[in-house]
């Protein structure tokens, strides 16, 4: 069903759409309506917006949203948003949209919330979301995103949450997430990406959770978290990691939790593990731990912290808990003790 424009007001509501409070800057809800272009004459003043699916997680947000959710709109033309500077947060979860155009959002300067998950976006234009210095949040997961351009969020100042998951990004700008100062929460878990710069987190200061399980990673350079020192939360399970280098997990002593489970961790080098003072849950089994000589350092680094317990770590050949490794394996180091 095509919405067609009406009477030009700043007070209208959509044919099909449901309006509450609109002239006190209340919310526009257009969800599950089978629209497949964006509503011409959506009201002025509106703070929010949806065009997605209806469902009671989202019941209390329909008092000040604007919903687009679970519809067929392809597009985001250029005028899709006219006179919307009020907008406050904007639902466009679960429709089919592929093309984003690149001026789409660029008048919607108060927007604090962007919900453009699962559609089938592919790929976005460096300067998409360049006038948002107010967002906050912004959701891009479940698309089919396999790039993230340089500078695509340099603008985006008050970005406190980021989500990318579920997508198929595999290549990505070195200084992808320098423009996101006040970035608390990062997720990228299931994509493509294969490795990490040493540079890729140097700006993420207020960064505390950090998702990046379910990916590709092979390997982890020396230092790659020590500007995340505000970090809390930290999940590379599922990757392909198969060596945890020197000086992996230092400088984040605000870490809580480290799941590092699954992997083909074969290698735990020398000091790849800071003091980590806060550190109350490290997660390491399915790996494939060699126990030789090397790993008496770690052994000697998880008995030192008996609230990790086991921190389910075991000898690939042996299966016993590198904590259970005794002092007399360690005797003759010219080899595999297990």
């Amino acid at each position: 069903m095509l919405v067609s424009c009406c009477i030009n007001s700043s007070n209208a509501c959509p044919t099909s759409c449901y309006c509450q409070d609109v002239s006190e800057g209340g919310n526009v809800d257009c969800n599950t309506k089978g629209l497949n272009i964006v509503p011409q004459n959506i009201p002025t003043y509106v703070k929010k917006l949806s065009i997605f699916f209806y469902s009671e997680i989202i019941q209390k947000a329909l008092e000040t949203s604007t919903y687009l959710f679970s519809n067929s709109i392809e597009m985001l033309n250029k005028d899709s948003f006219p006179g919307l500077s009020s907008l406050n947060e904007l639902y466009l979860y679960s429709n089919s949209i592929k093309d984003v155009h690149r001026e789409v959002f660029y008048n919607l300067t108060n927007l604090e919330i962007l919900q453009l998950g699962d559609n089938v976006i592919e790929n976005l234009d460096s300067t998409v979301f360049q006038n948002l210095d107010k967002l906050t949040e912004l959701h891009l997961q479940q698309n089919n995103i396999t790039t993230l351009p340089e500078n695509i969020f340099s603008n985006l100042k008050s970005l406190q949450v980021l989500y990318l998951y579920e997508n198929f990004i595999q290549e990505y700008d070195t200084d992808v997430f320098s423009g996101l100062h006040q970035l608390r929460e990062l997720y990228l878990q299931n994509n493509r990406v294969s490795y990490l710069t040493t540079e890729i987190f140097t700006y993420l200061r207020f960064m505390e959770i950090l998702d990046f399980s379910q990916n590709q990673l092979q390997s982890l350079p020396p230092n790659v978290f020590s500007n995340l020192t505000s970090l809390r939360i930290l999940y590379l399970y599922s990757n392909f990691i198969a060596t945890l280098s020197e000086h992996t997990f230092w400088n984040v002593d605000k870490l809580e939790q480290i799941d590092i489970y699954d992997n083909k961790i074969s290698t735990i080098e020398n000091s790849s593990f800071g003091d980590l003072p806060t550190l109350t849950t490290l997660q390491l089994h399915y790996n494939l731990i060699t126990c030789d000589c090397y790993i008496r350092w770690f052994r000697d680094w998880l008995l030192l912290r008996p609230t990790l317990g086991t921190a389910y770590a075991t000898c690939k050949t042996s299966g016993i808990y590198i904590t259970d490794v005794t002092d007399d394996a360690f005797e003759e180091c010219n080899g595999k003790i297990h």
